[in-house]
């Protein structure tokens, strides 16, 4: 039987991937964890690196939310933005640049959503720029 920190360390670099492969990979690794008995000792172990990842995300909506001001975040198209660039909701959006918490898990952009996003903020903004009316 693996060690449970040897399941951890693979685990890390999984989190947050848009990868279906390493998404499913993801999850083969965290039923491994949950159909075994794990001892207080992995139990303490699990928790705190669980406990690490989540302060981890909450840095990462938090640096999110310090880029963008408030007034600014409400020019934002974001229904725009979901529906053209990611293919889904505003709400879908908003969960993950505000990082609230969906069916007991805190969702946030990935690196890949996250350049995606950048890019959309560029491109609507050059859109936008390039937009003048004559009278």
């Amino acid at each position: 039987m693996r060690k449970i920190e040897d399941i951890l360390k693979e685990m890390k670099p999984l989190m947050g991937s848009a990868d279906a492969e390493e998404r499913k990979r993801l999850e083969d690794l965290m039923k491994e964890l949950e159909s075994r008995p794990l001892s207080d000792e992995e139990k303490a172990l699990a928790a705190g690196w669980w406990s690490e990842g989540m302060d981890e995300v909450h840095r990462d909506i938090d640096a999110i939310r310090r880029q963008i001001d408030d007034d600014s975040y409400k020019l934002i198209p974001m229904s725009y933005i979901a529906r053209h660039y990611f293919g889904k909701s505003a709400s879908w959006l908003y969960q993950r640049i505000n990082g609230y918490k969906v069916r007991g898990k805190v969702y946030k952009l990935n690196r890949e959503e996250a350049d995606l996003f950048n890019r959309a903020l560029k491109e609507v903004g050059e859109r936008i720029s390039s937009l003048s009316i004559t009278v």
